[in-house]
């Protein structure tokens, strides 16, 4: 019926300099927004009666066709919106032709002056649609220049905030006239908002491998370098050039050199070997054919270590359980992007996550699209699992909410659900009902707590509720880290290098709420270690900004140790999970052991009349480095927050051993957990070993 002909400009270069503005509608009345004029060509296929006409807005697909939310728009999520709030572009207005954001439309090579052009709502409660009908109708083949950001009339253009992503143009149209507007087929244009140049390469391999065993590794290409807690990175999406490899190990079998195009949305997955045991690294080269940085010299990045035939059995295996989609709520995209980004990155496991009683939320929505990027991306699960998880939002309770396998449950919600799915989520609006709830399913699912240090206006002033049991089945993990900051202790003043919670000092819990995951450890509870990076922005590294302190580029990373066996990797990562044998990062891919020198790992209780001998051993590892990381600080901690080995070092790898010299003997058990500052700010955490004595 209608068609796109063109859209111009189709790519917005994001320079270096500019960060990302907050979430809209705020970020419209922030300095340091650009503004462009878009133009958009729209054709007719056929005769259209009078008084019809399109609809035009910018939106993603989230491959749903099941939820009634979305089936109003074929399955889009239209924006600016509540649910697309990191969006590139603004919402359109037709009233003020001097204003910001004035969109106008008109007939192509005609005098006749008969449109009504308006901004309409398709569901939601914003205006992010333009409609354009004609009086007179419309003959086959006409054609109408729509410009969004009109500036013949005084305006400043539309409102670009650097928000990367990459939107796409969907129209609806009315052939009768009778104001009933149905999706024409996907336009397949978009407008793409991407970094201007690359300046690092990211590359990330396993942590652990066989000798002569093929495994998948990925290759970043990024705007900015992450040497620095300040660093703005973005992926460069329409990256073009020659990315060859290269590797510590002389008997490695690499790919050849492969030519990037913009097809490959800057990134670049691939399959190598090792032959030599022990660590062994791989370096990627990036030779740009426009717009880098240096005069086009070539742009290298080292990848973290992998362990080729480590001398334990276990498989070290990375992922982020909170992921959050635009269906759940104030995110850039919806969950099938972020699946791709996961996956993209070389994560081995994931979690997308929406908020379970969000308007678009349906916890059956994450299930089916999880499911169906399963079967599309790893069907046999030999490299990649994807979870279905949500997260249950109590105010000051926050848990994502973690299942093992896919279901058609409808998840366990903390309140009224706003969304439109079938059967609705069931209510478990205590957080002890919530961790019965679970202990009691047929099914294999965990609860998390979720930035327990952070703090808001609204939120009870009250002890952070960890929960009834010490040590609970339903919730064997504990969050340490995310993007608004560290979980691990109270901090009194924010210094550079800290993970300050928010970079505010407001945002962080009075110490008598004992919200801290050392208060947690202190008082008993046993939790293992994760990470998640709470991202609700588009990229997978983006920096923020609080109040005037550019917050840390960093997204929070988990890892497991993962037995051997013919059981399904997913059975098998799950069971690192209820067993804590579980790692933390700030994002980086640190190789982290924390154990006793006899193979108790960490997350686990030994026994024994004397303190164990305990062994750490660490790599550090960087993100669009061109040289190695290194570990300047190791800490090891007792009973929660007691410092009892605290080391400056200098070096790549770090292998020590230690045995507690005076353990109290008027306690029975004991909790020791061990924290790495790299030199580039990112850190990792062991989770705790206790030891009992006999």
């Amino acid at each position: 019926m209608v068609r796109l002909v063109s859209v111009e400009p189709s790519v917005i270069a994001i320079p270096p300099d500019r960060l990302p503005l907050h979430r809209w509608p705020d970020y419209e009345s922030m300095e340091g927004l650009g503004t462009r004029s878009f133009r958009l060509v729209i054709e007719f296929d056929a005769k259209i009666a009078a008084g019809g006409g399109f609809q035009l807005a910018f939106g993603y697909q989230t491959d749903n066709v099941d939820n009634p939310a979305l089936t109003k728009n074929a399955g889009y999520l239209l924006g600016p919106s509540r649910a697309l709030r990191s969006f590139p572009l603004p919402a359109p207005q037709t009233e003020d032709p001097s204003a910001r954001n004035f969109v106008s439309a008109r007939r192509v090579a005609s005098e006749r002056d008969d449109l009504e052009v308006k901004c309409v709502s398709r569901g939601s409660a914003q205006r992010q649609v333009l409609q354009v009908t004609a009086a007179k109708g419309w003959k086959k083949g006409e054609q109408v220049l729509v410009q969004w950001g009109d500036r013949s009339q005084g305006s400043p253009g539309a409102s670009v905030p650097w928000h990367p992503g990459r939107p796409e143009v969907v129209l609806f149209a009315d052939a009768e006239g009778q104001g009933t507007y149905s999706f024409e087929a996907p336009t397949g244009r978009e407008i793409l908002f991407t970094g201007e140049r690359v300046e690092s390469v990211s590359v990330h391999l396993p942590l652990t491998t066989r000798s002569a065993s093929s495994f998948p590794f990925s290759v970043i290409l990024q705007q900015s370098k992450d040497d620095s807690p300040l660093a703005n990175v973005l992926t460069v999406e329409n990256a073009e050039g020659l990315l060859s490899f290269a590797s510590s190990d002389p008997a490695a079998v690499l790919p050849d050199p492969v030519v990037v195009t913009a097809d490959d949305r800057g990134t670049f997955r691939g399959f190598a070997s090792f032959a030599t045991p022990g660590r062994q690294t791989l370096e990627a080269r990036f030779e740009p054919t426009r717009g880098a940085s240096e005069e086009n010299a070539p742009i290298v990045g080292i990848s973290n270590s992998t362990m080729v035939d480590w001398k334990h059995h276990y498989r070290v295996m990375a992922g982020d359980l909170q992921r959050h989609c635009a269906e759940g709520g104030h995110a850039a995209i919806p969950a099938v992007l972020c699946w791709q980004q996961l996956f993209d990155r070389g994560d081995d496991f994931g979690g997308v996550v929406p908020h379970i009683a969000g308007r678009y939320a349906g916890f059956r929505h994450a299930n089916r699209v999880a499911r169906r990027f399963q079967q599309q991306a790893d069907p046999d699960e030999e490299s990649f699992v994807a979870f279905a998880a949500y997260e249950w939002s109590k105010a000051g309770q926050h848990r994502h909410v973690v299942f093992e396998t896919f279901t058609e449950h409808p998840g366990w919600t903390d309140r009224p659900s706003k969304g439109e799915e079938s059967p609705p989520p069931e209510p478990a609006l205590q957080l002890e009902v919530l961790l019965e709830t679970i202990r009691d399913s047929e099914r294999r699912v965990l609860a998390i707590p979720h930035h327990s240090l952070m703090a808001r206006e609204d939120w009870p002033h009250e002890k952070f509720p960890w929960g009834p049991q010490l040590e609970d089945p339903a919730q064997p993990l504990v969050e340490i880290f995310n993007r608004h900051g560290s979980s691990e202790r109270h901090l009194k003043n924010v210094a550079a290098t800290d993970y300050f919670m928010k970079q505010e000092s407001l945002s962080q819990r009075p110490r008598e709420q004992g919200a801290s995951v050392q208060d947690a450890i202190a008082a008993g509870y046993r939790f293992g270690f994760v990470a998640g990076s709470d991202n609700h922005a588009y990229g997978l590294s983006q920096s923020r900004v609080i109040g005037s302190i550019t917050g840390y580029s960093r997204g929070g990373l988990g890892f497991a140790f993962v037995e051997p066996g013919q059981a399904p990797l997913r059975q098998r990562l799950f069971d690192a999970f209820l067993a804590k044998r579980t790692y933390a990062t700030t994002g980086s891919r640190t190789f982290l052991w924390f154990g006793t020198t006899d193979g108790s790992p960490m997350g686990q209780e030994v026994t024994g009349n004397v303190a164990p001998e305990l062994e750490i051993f660490a790599i550090a590892a960087g993100e669009g480095r061109r040289k190695p990381s290194t570990i300047r600080r190791v800490t090891l901690f007792r009973d929660g927050g007691h410092a009892v080995l605290d080391r400056e070092v200098d070096s790549e790898v770090v292998s020590l051993t230690w045995q507690d010299p005076s353990p109290d003997h008027r306690q029975n058990v004991h909790s020791y957990y061990v924290r790495v500052i790299q030199d580039d700010h990112h850190r990792a955490w062991s989770s705790p070993l206790w030891w009992s004595r006999n």
